[in-house]
């Protein structure tokens, strides 16, 4: 059995496939900022119950803080 790190396709990406275009994403989005700037790239499926995968440049941790942070705001701005 394949080990793949990403486990469920997002809109018809295969798993195995979304690597390289979440590496790409992040390449593009990473040379618009200062080195050491924490960057966290999402793909998902619209909708509830969908795919998603993602891909950053930070320590998991510190990618749980920023989002959980984000959260946070983005409940008090609803």
């Amino acid at each position: 059995m394949t080990n793949f790190r990403y486990k469920m396709p997002v809109n018809g990406v295969a798993p195995q496939d979304l690597a390289t275009p979440l590496k790409e994403s992040m390449a593009d989005v990473a040379k618009h900022f200062p080195s050491r700037t924490g960057i966290i790239v999402f793909a998902f499926d619209f909708g509830e119950g969908g795919g998603m995968a993602y891909i950053s440049n930070a320590r998991r941790d510190d990618c749980i803080n920023a989002l959980e942070e984000w959260i946070a705001y983005a409940r008090r701005q609803a």
